[in-house]
């Protein structure tokens, strides 16, 4: 399979800090690469770099398999942070003017690119007037109605609301799987990127820790035991004083144990005997942000 990025040992370092670490990506044509990580983690660097937008302390990277040219940023989409456009314009004349600037003039383009992210209605109300939402799928409208054959957008669905994001999330998929473009995108939010990604790249203080295809993800996720009690710090210290070896998470209503799900009887006996209460008792499988979690070592992801 062509790739149609990859670094080779890419970094970025500043006088106190070391953003981007000695990164190797490898994103294949006609996929969605999810890049994850806390804020902070090196994402957005990273997409700047690939953009040229910043200059790499060392390392280098090839597009579309070759060394990049000016002529290769003619066939890339980008969105990187908040889109920016005239707040007194409407999504047509805002994307006239882009194109104008592109040296380009095209409607059927434009028409083409607001269809396809839904806002080809919306023809007289202002930039200043739209929600975030709006906004943000302008700026992918903005991004594609040159029509490229990858995009590479920065937290699409920063701030967005659940329907939003939905929208936003059906859209990539369709621009994947219906315009065969390649998708480079960062996030936090993890399930949505668990929910479209071909391929999970997990980039953590500026280094890229994993690189794994979602089916081999979905493999490697783990089954595990939840118990709701009324102390779950005592319910499982009892069990940890009946079998020390146990792979646990301790969490506010509830502890899970993982590998031992065959065992889920014992467990529940255990605890009702000795007079602790299980409220509910699951078998149930990580998901991707569990998974995130014990990669890097903590409990927090924002």
């Amino acid at each position: 399979m062509t790739n149609l990025i990859e670094t080779y040992q890419l970094s970025k370092a500043y006088p106190h800090t070391t953003v981007v670490d000695r990164v190797n990506l490898h994103i294949p044509q006609g996929k969605i690469y999810g890049l994850l990580g806390r804020n902070g983690a090196g994402k957005t660097t990273l997409m700047k770099i690939l953009l040229q937008l910043v200059k790499p302390t060392s390392g280098h990277f090839n597009l579309f398999n070759e060394t990049p040219k000016k002529e290769h940023y003619r066939r890339i989409g980008s969105l990187i942070e908040s889109p920016g456009f005239y707040d007194n314009l409407t999504a047509y004349e805002n994307l006239h003017l882009l194109q104008c600037y592109q040296g380009n003039q095209d409607n059927q383009k434009i028409y083409e690119a607001l269809k396809t992210v839904n806002l080809h209605h919306e023809t007289k109300k202002v930039f200043s007037d739209y929600s975030l939402g709006m906004k943000q799928r302008l700026g992918i409208a903005a991004a594609i109605f040159h029509q490229p054959q990858l995009l590479i957008l920065d937290e699409p669905t920063n701030g967005l609301d659940p329907i939003g994001i939905s929208q936003i999330r059906s859209l990539l998929v369709k621009l994947c799987h219906e315009n065969k473009m390649t998708i480079l995108i960062s996030s936090h939010i993890l399930s949505e990127i668990e929910h479209i990604a071909d391929i999970i790249g997990i980039i953590h203080h500026g280094r890229l820790i994993e690189e794994i295809p979602i089916d081999e993800l979905k493999q490697k996720q783990r089954c595990y035991l939840s118990f709701d009690v009324n102390n779950p710090q005592h319910a499982l210290e009892f069990l940890l004083q009946y079998e020390p070896t146990l792979h646990y998470r301790l969490e506010a209503q509830s502890f899970k144990l993982y590998g031992c799900k065959q065992r889920s009887d014992v467990y529940n006996r255990l605890l009702i005997e000795n007079h602790i209460a299980v409220h509910q008792l699951r078998i149930e499988k990580e998901d991707l942000e569990n998974y995130f979690s014990d990669l890097i070592g903590g409990n927090d992801i924002g």
